[in-house]
């Protein structure tokens, strides 16, 4: 399947989830979509049963609900993907890079997200999204406060380049996903 081929496919499954004229289910079962760029697809319901999906760059794909039985997804980049309710069943995930382990929970109605694993000490962090954006409470280890002072922190013990902030930045891209469930900062 060619890059074009692809995007058509993409674009028409974006219409059939928003449910716009012509729209239709992203059907690529038993594609080859070895080293396919899926960043940021939103590939939810699609049906990628069979599909090879070796070296597929699925970072940050919205794979909720998605048919997954039988893929080969062998080195396929995961991390941040949204692989809730997918189904998985047979699919080879040898040496793929699933990143993270997130979860998503309402405590006392407030929402509560968590990436387990985090940096060589397999950390936990925690946001709590309250309200605006700048009002959200951030937990790791013994830091409980704002984005801005739990960046500095991690930045003066880890440097900027390290899982603390993409664990970050996976919270936030994932709160905003959920932004129906409290308000944002404009």
């Amino acid at each position: 399947m060619n890059t074009e081929e692809l995007k058509e496919i993409l674009e028409k499954h974006r219409k059939w989830i928003n449910g716009e004229d012509g729209g239709k289910r992203a059907y690529l079962s038993g594609a080859n979509l070895i080293n396919a760029n899926l960043r940021d697809a939103d590939l939810r319901d699609a049906n990628l049963s069979g599909a090879n999906l070796s070296g597929a760059d699925l970072r940050y794909a919205d794979l909720r609900g998605a048919d997954l039985r039988d893929a080969n997804l062998s080195g396929a980049d995961l991390r941040y993907a949204d692989l809730r309710g997918a189904d998985l069943r047979d699919a080879n995930l040898s040496g793929a890079n699933l990143g993270f382990d997130c979860c998503f929970a309402r405590v006392k109605g407030q929402p509560i997200y968590q990436v387990c694993g985090v940096g060589l000490s397999r950390r936990t962090l925690t946001l709590n999204a309250k309200g605006l954006r700048n009002d959200w409470v951030w937990f790791a280890g013994c830091f409980r406060g704002n984005e801005k002072d739990l960046r500095k922190a991690v930045e003066g013990k880890y440097g900027k380049d390290c899982d603390y902030m993409d664990a970050i930045e996976f919270l936030i891209k994932t709160a905003k996903r959920h932004s129906g469930d409290f308000k944002q900062e404009a």
